[in-house]
């Protein structure tokens, strides 16, 4: 919703568009970097300021040395998919710091679920995906580990007041 208002409110600048009472629209000149014409033709990164290195699965495959980074076995690259460590639609970006190498079958078993929650289900998945994935941008890492800690505590207050 956010990422919406802001572009919004970038072409009504562009367009030089009045709020309140009468409105008017004078476009400005084509040469312009605010123009409509450039808004439209830039590429998605450059309209949300993205910073980063956008890797194709190849790339993050090789980087990972086609090993899946939440069961540590080595895959040819059709059994392998690039998983996003933070999702896209919570604000992940598609930077190399963001992707890691999972086969088909630790993805799965993932689903929809974030990462931590998968990573305290599945203590394997959790010893590799620390020793594994190197990559990861730092921030990732911290939150990811954040959480667990979390849901570490929780289930251990479970457990104590259930004896």
């Amino acid at each position: 919703m956010r990422s919406r208002l802001r572009d919004m409110d970038i072409v009504s600048r562009a367009l030089r568009v009045s709020r309140g009472g009468s409105s008017f629209v004078e476009a400005e000149s084509a040469a312009s970097p605010c123009s409509r014409k450039y808004f439209f033709a830039a590429p998605m990164s450059a309209r949300r300021g993205f910073i980063g290195l956008v890797m194709t699965r190849d790339q993050v495959f090789t980087r990972d040395k086609h090993r899946c980074v939440y069961c540590g076995e080595i895959f040819p690259a059709e059994e392998l998919t690039v998983d996003h460590v933070q999702p896209r639609v919570r604000g992940g970006d598609r930077s190399g710091g963001n992707l890691v190498t999972a086969c088909k079958g630790c993805n799965t078993l993932k689903g929809h679920r974030k990462l931590a929650e998968f990573l305290s289900s599945e203590p394997v998945a959790r010893k590799y995906f620390f020793a594994l994935a190197t990559a990861v941008w730092p921030r990732h890492l911290r939150a990811v580990e954040e959480q667990l800690a979390r849901s570490d505590f929780k289930r251990a207050q479970r457990r104590l007041s259930e004896r």
